[in-house]
């Protein structure tokens, strides 16, 4: 068991002009005993409009098996359009007894629905 990052969820639980909520869930292949994971969600970002870039850090959440879970709130998100197609970055880190182990990188994006 070598404690490494198989898979990276994203899952947005919550969009609106105010505040977006995301839900990361990072399955591993090893246990989850003395694990942890950290990380960020960094934005806005989009091709050809400068933007401050902002860090939103991951609040882990109580987890079990081989799966962990941490959330984030952005505050006022810049939300996708064909015109401006804003995307956040985000890399989430493992964590096993104190060190660095393994990383994820993935992107997402906010639409509000139809």
């Amino acid at each position: 068991m070598s404690n490494r990052i198989k898979r990276v969820d994203v899952q947005q639980d919550r969009i609106s002009t105010l505040e977006a909520e995301l839900t990361v869930r990072v399955e591993i292949d090893g246990s989850a005993a003395d694990v942890q994971i950290r990380g960020r969600v960094t934005g806005p970002k989009c091709t050809g409009i400068e933007t401050v870039q902002v860090p939103y850090p991951l609040r882990p959440v109580p987890s079990v098996g081989s799966e962990l879970f941490a959330r984030v709130a952005i505050p006022e998100p810049n939300l996708w359009t064909e015109e401006r197609p804003f995307v956040y970055e985000g890399v989430v880190e493992l964590w096993v007894s104190g060190a660095k182990r393994d990383s994820a990188h993935f992107k997402t994006a906010f639409k509000m629905a139809d």
